[in-house]
């Protein structure tokens, strides 16, 4: 007797794929592809698109692959600016109320024994986020903000603790309320303060204190 065959319909169609999912060997793998499968599914209900704007999100993720190499990840900058990057984060670095939390890693410098550190730089300055690809250009057509607001990276790490790795934000910047990457938080922002130098005339300095959450021990 042949199995009875069960066709996929507009309300069965994501079980139907989960379902042949877990049947492999990979139950974890598995439960996480077919969450993502019930997603893309329900929004394809909700938005109900045509075949032709269908072909042209593939196309567009198509784009997105060939524009990715090993000097250039745009499905990195894709993950970015969607805020799935500071998503992952936020469900990752979960720590206590005052301390300093995390945002995506950069270049960093080594402190005293007290903690203390400082060094020398140009005032940092926001950018534009790169606009030459399919998601810059995608996302600049339909008005998202493609400008950081300056910021400064930071990696600290201490025996006991858990590494902080983030970004201090310049208060002033006129994008600091529009960072595409949506990684500002209020606890990150800071004032660079004019001081004298007897070289340049003018320059600027920020004081900044970073709040260290003690590591979680293994249950």
């Amino acid at each position: 007797m042949s199995a009875a065959i069960q066709a996929l319909q507009e309300q069965n169609s994501a079980d139907l794929v989960a379902r042949r999912l877990a049947a492999g060997a990979e139950p974890e793998l598995a439960g996480m592809v077919a969450a993502i499968v019930r997603s893309v599914h329900q929004a394809v209900r909700e938005i109900r698109p045509t075949a032709q704007q269908w072909r042209a999100l593939l196309a567009f993720l198509t784009d997105v692959g060939h524009v990715s190499d090993e000097r250039r990840q745009e499905w990195v900058l894709l993950s970015d600016m969607l805020g799935i990057t500071q998503l992952v984060e936020e469900i990752n670095a979960r720590r206590p109320k005052g301390t300093t939390p995390n945002t995506s890693r950069g270049l960093f410098y080594r402190a005293d024994d007290n903690g203390d550190f400082g060094y020398r730089t140009v005032r940092p300055a926001g950018y534009k986020v790169p606009d030459d690809g399919p998601v810059g250009e995608l996302l600049g057509r339909l008005g998202y903000p493609l400008r950081r607001p300056a910021h400064l990276h930071f990696l600290i790490s201490a025996p006991g603790f858990e590494t902080v790795t983030t970004q201090v934000y310049d208060r002033s910047d006129p994008y600091i309320d529009k960072d595409p990457l949506l990684g500002v938080k209020p606890e990150l922002l800071a004032d660079f303060r004019r001081t004298p130098n007897e070289r340049a005339g003018v320059a600027w300095s920020l004081d900044f204190t970073f709040v260290m959450a003690r590591a979680r021990r293994p249950s």
